[in-house]
């Protein structure tokens, strides 16, 4: 038997049969030895079942002893052909036989069961029951136009009915409470067999599953099982009928089962339900939820022209829909739509004119568009509208000043804006050209700084695509960047990496790297005042007391007054101190001022006062405040010549400014104070000063 077996399964062309003759006996049939092991075991039959080849799976089904097809129904991943082999030939089993109920039951007795290799299965009643779910899911996915026999299954739903009322009238008599499955429960079956598509063979070789399930669905409040989806009309009427009748349990089921009906239009349905729920009187919580249900389900393999109206129209004064709540639906639909409808639906946001554009929420399409660039490329025309579109979200961002501070965690039209700018250096001019044309068109302050800020965003990750020469690109970089001073530098730069590097070596000694820095002032002088904080904190650390044993380029010096007397454990010692800036490297500060005295004077001294030009020199003047009063006072010449350039540049260029710079705190003393008691201002000077400031 087992070579006609293996004979059936390798001759793919020959006649497949509901009933192998040659293989029968195979379920008993046994190893030649002593072992008791059987020839087929039932792990071999569900392989050869669930084998990739449609014949081969086939003809396994219809070679399988009958005493395992129950068992293999019970599998899962079986293919289509397998599947509907097995229950043919049990719908057949069936209709050969005067006493059908004892033939079925005899396949599913304990007894049988324990050969089916799964350990305690359970009672009889269990084993119908699991049974039934497993079809139900596997009828959720598979469908067949062949004809197929339903007895076996009408059997089952209906002692699967006997037996859970049995069981209930035994519970009852004991005295016991009923708890509802959590799980697949019985009503669910009818709904879910209506999933196989196609005539199925009863008694009468004609008659339809759906016929033969009729009387049993009389529990579900049904008299018949609808074939075509209903019109819209009819979705219109039952949809409101649940609506108004408060019943969301109703239009949860009746949605349900339409959504399993033959073809179903779900976009059109999806459309209904939006409609009737914005035209209902009241806004219960519970239809809310169902539009996040079902409108995610219904739009995923299409949606409609009115459907994408309906999620991404403009909200109203007095929304009939929260605009939350299409959001939150529009979220869900993300999640679940395919690839091609949200291609579909990018396309439709591209193509919309003026007026449906002026219609339409911009938040809603920055979503979606956001969403699906991921995997779109857009020709040069599209670019330009997907660039209008979140340019035109981007301005209604611009509440709290027009400013986006964060370095992470910001809106998705300005992560579009980036996006593109990353195509290429035609995209960065294209996006960056569309941003300024908008700035010069709005008037309202707080939309001009938003799209300065991303203007800025988009130079800090590409500074060698931006056209600086442009006087536009200048002033619109040089006011954003002293709009968003105070946290510009936590942005992403692509720079950053590069000026780190540099500032390392620079830190440690290395002068030759002050060229490189003087070259990068030059070229992109925002991006060194970016660093300026940076700069602060390595001449801070440089100036620290450091060991005992400091670094030999370092000038260490001493105060004036020598040494001082301390008292320790009862003697006299002498004691020289040692704070910040008694010691310092040279290089380190004077390559820091060269490096800021490359930046273009027109840059430094105006826009630079509030970029860190003066956390800059206040650094520098406290350095010099201390080694006044040491012994290495003389080695600070150098450093002061440079000061003392830079400060007659500062008056030059920018009068005003410097005045307010001397009149400017630092650590509680004027600056101007300070300035005298380094020798870098004479009293006469200050006095002026003074007197311009008060005029």
């Amino acid at each position: 038997a087992v070579g006609d077996l293996v004979q059936i399964l390798l001759r793919p062309n020959d006649t497949l049969d509901s009933k192998n003759e040659h293989t029968l006996g195979l379920a008993g049939a046994t190893m030649g030895d002593d072992s008791g092991e059987l020839a087929v075991s039932v792990e071999s039959w569900i392989l050869l079942c669930k084998a990739r080849h449609d014949v081969i799976g086939k003809k396994a089904a219809l070679s399988v002893p009958e005493e395992f097809l129950a068992r293999l129904l019970l599998s899962s991943g079986l293919p289509r052909s397998s599947l509907i082999a097995m229950l043919d030939r049990l719908g057949k089993l069936g209709e050969s036989s005067d006493i059908r109920d004892d033939t079925y039951r005899k396949l599913l007795l304990p007894s049988a069961s324990s050969e089916w290799d799964l350990g305690r299965i359970g009672k009889q009643r269990d084993v119908v029951r699991k049974l039934l779910g497993r079809l139900s899911a596997y009828f959720r996915v598979v469908s067949t136009n062949e004809s197929v026999s339903a007895v076996f299954l009408d059997w089952l739903l209906k002692e699967s009915t006997s037996l859970q009322e049995n069981a209930t009238k035994t519970k009852k008599k004991k005295g016991k409470n009923t708890q509802p499955n959590p799980g697949f429960t019985l009503k669910d079956a009818p709904k879910l067999l209506r999933g196989i598509k196609g005539p199925f063979k009863d008694e009468q070789e004609t008659k339809p599953l759906e016929d033969t399930l009729e009387d049993d669905l009389a529990f579900l409040g049904e008299s018949s099982c609808e074939k075509q989806p209903p019109s819209t009309l009819e979705t219109k009427s039952a949809i409101n009928h649940f609506l108004s009748s408060d019943n969301p349990q109703g239009l949860d089921f009746w949605l349900t089962e339409n959504a399993l009906a033959d073809s179903p239009d779900y976009s059109q349905i999806a459309v209904v339900l939006l409609q009737c729920v914005e035209n209902n009187s009241d806004k219960d919580k519970w239809m809310h939820d169902c539009l996040l249900k079902w409108i995610p389900v219904l739009t995923k393999y299409d949606c409609t022209v009115e459907t994408m109206m309906a999620l991404f129209s403009a909200p109203l004064d007095t929304p009939k829909i929260p605009q939350n709540v299409l959001s939150s639906v529009l979220d869900n639909c993300l999640q679940s739509w395919t690839s091609e409808t949200m291609h579909n639906c990018t396309n439709w946001i591209i193509s919309m004119d003026e007026k449906l554009l002026e219609k339409s929420s911009v938040q809603q399409l920055v979503t979606l568009l956001h969403a699906s660039l991921g995997y779109q490329t857009l020709t040069e025309q599209e670019s330009v509208k997907v660039c209008r579109i979140a340019i035109l979200c981007l301005e209604k961002e611009s509440g709290n000043n027009g400013i986006i501070s964060e370095r992470n965690n910001l809106p998705e039209s300005l992560l579009i804006l980036l996006h593109l700018s990353d195509w290429g250096k035609k995209h960065f001019i294209l996006v960056g050209k569309m941003i300024l044309q908008r700035i010069d068109q709005i008037q309202s302050t707080n939309g001009r700084a938003i799209l300065g800020s991303a203007f800025m965003r988009l130079y800090l990750l590409h500074p060698e695509w931006a056209s600086t020469g442009a006087a536009q690109v200048r002033n619109v970089l040089l006011k954003s960047a002293e709009e968003n001073a105070n946290f510009w530098s936590s942005w992403v730069s692509s720079s950053d990496d590069q000026f780190d590097d540099l500032l390392e070596a620079l830190a440690s000694g290395d002068s030759r790297v002050v060229r490189a820095f003087n070259d990068q002032a030059r070229k992109y002088p925002l991006l060194v005042l970016r660093k300026s904080q940076s700069f602060v904190e390595m001449l801070q650390g440089d100036a620290s007391p450091s060991g005992k044993n400091p670094s030999p380029h370092k000038v260490i010096g001493v105060h004036t007054n020598g040494p001082t007397e301390a008292s320790m454990e009862g003697h006299l010692v002498r004691v020289n101190i040692r704070d910040w800036g008694y010691e310092y490297t040279d290089s380190i500060w004077s390559g820091v001022l060269e490096i800021f005295n490359s930046i273009h004077k027109e840059v430094l001294y105006t826009s630079g006062q509030k970029l860190g030009l003066w956390t800059i020199l206040e650094c520098v003047l406290q350095l010099l405040e201390v080694q006044s009063n040491l012994t290495t006072a003389k080695s600070a010449i150098k450093m002061k010549t440079k000061v003392s350039e830079m400060m007659n540049l500062y008056r030059d260029v920018n009068s005003p400014g410097f005045n307010n710079w001397l009149c400017s705190l630092s650590e509680g003393v004027e600056v101007r104070n300070i300035l005298v008691g380094c020798g870098l201002l004479s009293q006469q000077d200050a006095i002026e000063s003074l007197k311009a400031t008060e005029k």
